[in-house]
């Protein structure tokens, strides 16, 4: 809780713009490559190599990103249509199929656009109509650490406390949940990729 899970963010933002300034002006202008693929295949000649990181890089891809995308529509339309989950992952599939190529690329990147404008509207909203209701910012430091939920699992109370240091980005190293080498040395890796 608290501050940490935006450190995966935090750490992505630096490891970019630090990969973007590396690469694209020593490789992408000089050689005019725009994938991985391209450059490899520059690189090393031939044919093989680019193909097989393209199919490894649409596999991974496949089953890691675009699964998860799908399982998360798809909870969100079974919990608020009420319907099955698997009939939710076909819909999502045909629709996403369709779209994408009836308008190729281009629509996809019209549809993040609004998607983000929609999602930057409705998050500022969210913060203001949360801020309204908790009668503002210091109010809602005061109040938070004493939120507790109305209902509880078993085994879950040390999950549904507020931490006393929940607004502190790195903890001590022998913190359970998230220690300070854990973010710098691990969350960074992980933002790289």
């Amino acid at each position: 809780m608290g501050l940490r899970p935006g450190l995966y963010g935090l750490w992505g933002t630096p490891s970019i713009m630090v990969h973007v300034e590396m690469s694209i002006p020593h490789t992408g202008f000089c050689l005019q490559v725009y994938t991985m693929p391209e450059y490899l295949q520059k690189r090393y000649g031939g044919q093989r190599i680019r193909v097989y990181l393209s199919v490894l890089t649409i596999l991974l891809y496949v089953t890691t990103k675009i699964s998860a995308d799908i399982y998360a529509g798809a909870i969100f339309i079974e919990q608020t249509l009420r319907w099955d989950l698997y009939v939710s992952v076909v819909i999502l599939l045909i629709i996403s199929a369709i779209f994408t190529v009836s308008g190729g690329l281009n629509a996809v990147i019209w549809t993040d656009f609004v998607q983000c404008v929609i999602m930057l509207a409705g998050s500022l909203t969210l913060l203001v109509v949360a801020m309204i209701k908790v009668d503002g910012y210091h109010s809602l430091m005061e109040r938070f650490p004493q939120v507790r939920p109305k209902e509880r699992w078993e085994n879950t109370s040390s999950c549904a406390e507020v931490p006393k240091d929940f607004l502190h980005l790195l903890r001590s190293a022998d913190d359970p949940e998230l220690p300070w080498p854990g973010v710098i040395f691990g969350l960074s890796v992980s933002s790289m990729w």
